[in-house]
């Protein structure tokens, strides 16, 4: 962080404040073999994250240097954003942001649904890719897809007096897997819904 009077000279031993977040963006590849293919940017429930901050005077010229070691984050790709802000003499403050890109690993996986609706009792492909960070594809990597079903389950619970309300819960049940070896192009993941609803396909890789 820096600081600057308006005649040039250092603004010295202001309050300065350094906040780091990190917010999560969509990753897109321009390669044709990974058109389509959706990839997961994060793995939690938010998508942001604040990283760090810190409150500290400047020195003798304006300035306050610091530097943070970031530790692994449930966001794997989007952009680091530091806002740097020092008050002045009237206690307002004045902030300036600075981005920058941000990979947490070196790879990627998505998946490309092929149709908007899938019968009941036919086969359902759903391809898989690995990429890098700069969207090509990374062949041989091992590659775990689990599929699971949606099962809504309604109960009807005594409330005041005689009614009664219906108390409904969501659960994801496993109804197959699979274990694929990425390729150049996507590796299809192939099962057959055995009952109409929703379904929802996780592929998972480990990073290097």
């Amino acid at each position: 962080v820096a600081a600057k009077l308006h005649s040039g000279g250092a603004y010295t031993d202001a309050s300065a404040r350094v906040t780091v977040m990190l917010n999560s963006r969509t990753f897109t590849s321009d390669d044709p073999a990974a058109k389509a293919f959706v990839f997961d940017s994060f793995t939690g429930e938010h998508e942001s994250e604040q990283l760090y901050q810190k409150s500290a005077p400047l020195d003798a010229k304006g300035e306050w240097h610091d530097s943070i070691v970031l530790p692994p984050q449930k966001i794997v790709y989007g952009a680091l954003e530091t806002e740097g802000a020092v008050q002045d003499d009237r206690g307002k403050s004045v902030a300036s942001l600075a981005h920058a890109d941000y990979f947490g690993v070196d790879r990627l996986v998505g998946l490309k649904s092929t149709q908007w609706v899938y019968e009941k009792g036919k086969t359902a492909s759903i391809p898989a890719l690995v990429v890098d960070d700069h969207g090509k594809p990374v062949p041989g990597v091992p590659v775990a897809v689990t599929v699971e079903q949606e099962v809504v389950n309604t109960v009807k619970v005594k409330g005041a007096g005689n009614a009664y309300l219906a108390d409904t819960t969501t659960d994801w049940k496993q109804v197959s897997s699979c274990n694929l070896t990425s390729a150049a192009e996507g590796v299809p993941c192939a099962f057959t819904p055995a009952a109409a609803g929703t379904y929802r396909l996780t592929a998972a890789i480990k990073d290097t």
